[in-house]
């Protein structure tokens, strides 16, 4: 990132409540006392950072601060203003955010939003997913896409363990019909119906028009529900000839796992019910969830989130009835 073509940027990085004192290193290697290591692949190792010259300008923050600040219970001005080490590099300033909860992607976007919202100096923000690379000019040309269009603007996404490979073009489209999703990885297109979270940029005025992230989510879908709120709102969906490099699965689990799968079948439904109600894609879900709790799913992980997601629901029907002594069935 401090390669970046694009000069006039802050650095936000939010600590979703690590224990592996993830801000303590971070405070060093601002200051250089750390070396970050370069990438062993040849396309992704000419954009690694190598140590930095200069000390960076750093602030820290918990989120017990921001949240006080954003409900008016206390002022963060002379955070802001300050710099920890006034000998750093003058075009990067580096922000910190200590929270005391993990509450997933959409919180912890959402205490740099609040941020964002409180410096009041920002025309556009771009999330990334801390599992990406970037190249020097990314920025510069996710930029470029968000001044031309109106809305949400993306990127490229390449492989990280096979960067000559194409994750997503971007995002992809979505059917609020019978709630299918497919990822674009064949063209480029010109419009998109949601952008993949990994590479996420969008205005300020669209921070301001359709608000934070849906904090009910706590993993996976967020950044479709937020595409589908600023869709509503007028504005579109984009990709940029910006390229970034993603550990497609680093941050959450691998595909064995029913961790993440858990998570997308729960917040699947939510998210379609929110926003389209109910129709078609009801049967489809639910008869894919079934499919997949039989063994019918090629990934393990799914099939054991599947049948966890079964379980809750035979729970709930068979909750919903007590029994008389007289063998009378009564609805609580």
């Amino acid at each position: 990132m401090l390669r970046s073509t694009h000069a006039n940027y802050e650095l936000i990085l939010v600590d979703n409540d690590s224990s592996d004192y993830s801000i303590e290193i971070i405070k060093d290697w601002a200051v250089g006392s750390v070396s970050l290591c370069a990438s062993p692949s040849k396309i992704l190792g000419k954009h690694s950072i190598p140590s930095h010259e200069k000390k960076i300008a750093c602030h820290v923050y918990t989120s017990l601060e921001i949240e006080a600040a954003i409900e008016g219970r206390a002022n963060l001005a002379s955070k802001l203003n300050q710099e920890i080490y006034p000998e750093s590099e003058a075009n990067v300033k580096l922000h910190l955010i200590r929270s005391n909860r993990n509450g997933g992607f959409g919180a912890g976007n959402n205490l740099a939003l609040k941020l964002i919202k409180l410096k009041g100096d920002v025309d556009y923000i771009w999330l990334l997913n801390n599992d990406t690379v970037v190249t020097p000019d990314s920025m510069a040309e996710m930029v470029a896409c968000a001044q031309q269009k109106n809305g949400i603007v993306g990127a490229t996404l390449f492989h990280y363990h096979n960067p000559e490979m194409v994750e997503a073009y971007g995002g992809g489209y979505f059917s609020k019909t019978t709630g299918k999703i497919s990822t674009e990885v064949n063209i480029c297109p010109s419009h998109l119906d949601f952008i993949n979270g990994a590479s996420f940029m969008f205005s300020s005025e669209i921070l301001k028009s359709v608000g934070y992230f849906d904090e009910n989510i706590f993993l996976y879908f967020e950044e479709f529900d937020y595409c589908f709120r600023a869709t509503r709102k007028g504005y579109g969906c984009f990709l940029s000839d910006a390229i970034v490099y993603h550990k497609r699965g680093a941050s959450s689990s691998n595909e064995g796992d029913s961790f993440a799968w858990r998570h997308a079948l729960k917040n699947k439904p939510y998210v379609l019910k929110k926003n389209f109600g109910l129709g078609l894609w009801v049967i489809i879900y639910v008869f894919g969830v079934l499919a997949s709790a039989l063994g019918l799913a090629s990934s393990q992980g799914k099939r054991k989130a599947s049948r966890a997601v079964v379980a809750v629901w035979l729970s709930g029907i068979f909750g919903r009835f007590t029994f008389t002594l007289g063998g009378k069935e009564k609805l609580k």
